[in-house]
């Protein structure tokens, strides 16, 4: 678990820009960020190959961001 925390945290400004892109909310992007760790530490041995890591992490990370969108979206449309 460190492991994973350490290596999200070196890239951190990285992820917070990309979940910045899809929330614009601080503490969405946060619970992204929970969110992923908790995920990838918990499907960790699903990775086949080490070298993907990162896109496998990033594509985690974007469908966090895209789950709280979606749940977020509709009380944020006006009615007219």
């Amino acid at each position: 678990m460190n492991a994973v925390i350490d290596w999200f945290t070196a890239r951190q400004s990285k992820f917070y820009k990309l979940g910045w892109a899809y929330l614009k909310n601080h503490q969405d992007v946060e619970d992204v960020f929970h969110n992923t760790i908790m995920k990838v530490h918990g499907k960790i041995g699903q990775l086949k190959e080490d070298q993907y890591f990162e896109s496998w992490m990033t594509a985690i990370f974007i469908n966090e961001c895209r789950a709280i969108y979606r749940k977020r979206k509709p009380s944020s449309l006006v009615v007219q």
